[in-house]
């Protein structure tokens, strides 16, 4: 399988983002590092060997070929792009009173802006590189805000889209469902009583895999949650 040696990671904070970046680190990757956080980004960078923060709104129109563009010029052309892409801290209300701006919200922080990464990409991940995307277990059962799950329902049927039409380009493309409360201190803090944590640590290992995997056995959706979790279908 072709090596990876350069990555872009999107979506960049405490939890899954930063140990996917540290994953990446420590099998020697050169990362760009994607966040509105420059000072978080500052810090994470300085304690990795080989990453570029580059500070900036993933839902602009021109992130992708800015983020690519640093990148490229500090690692080469990317061999492998992370998606990990968060909905809206105000995602509106629940089925009775969900406005339409609620929905263009949700879809506009994840569906557009994946599909903007990976068009900029294409170009360097053909033949041997590897998309990985992030998603809840909302895409695949709904419940909670109508306007975040058919955002991260829409991201699934996206992804499995661009995976069926980009493998024989050599892409793979892979959707990676973490069912579970990921462990971040914020949502320690505001849920003392919560028992069982999905250790992010754990999810960029299996990100890895992902990356690292053979094409003779493409993955193209795993799901991950903490032991002892409820295996939701």
């Amino acid at each position: 399988m072709p090596t990876t040696r350069s990555a872009l990671v999107v979506g960049v904070g405490p939890g899954v983002g930063e140990s996917v970046a540290r994953r990446f680190d420590d099998e020697g990757v050169g990362a760009g590092i994607v966040a509105r956080s420059a000072d978080f980004l500052d810090d994470l960078a300085a304690d990795l060997d080989d990453a570029t923060p580059i500070p900036l709104d993933a839902t602009a129109s021109d992130a992708p070929e800015r983020a690519l563009g640093r990148v490229r010029e500090n690692h080469g052309p990317v061999d492998a792009l992370v998606l990990n892409l968060p909905g809206p801290a105000d995602a509106g209300g629940d089925a009775s009173d969900v406005a339409v701006e609620d929905l263009r919200r949700a879809w506009s922080q994840q569906v557009p802006t994946a599909l903007r990464f990976v068009r900029a990409a294409e170009d360097d991940l053909t033949d041997g590189g590897t998309v990985v995307v992030t998603n809840s277990m909302q895409s695949k059962r709904a419940g909670g805000s109508p306007a975040r799950a058919s955002a991260r329902f829409a991201l699934r049927g996206l992804t499995a889209s661009l995976a069926d039409g980009l493998s024989a380009a050599g892409i793979h493309v892979a959707h990676l469902v973490i069912d579970g409360w990921v462990d971040r201190p914020t949502l320690r803090e505001r849920y003392p009583d919560h028992e069982r944590w999905t250790d992010p640590d754990a999810v960029a290992d299996t990100c890895w895999q992902l990356v690292d995997q053979s094409a003779d056995g493409w993955t193209h959706e795993l799901d991950v949650r903490a032991r002892g979790d409820e295996v939701r279908l």
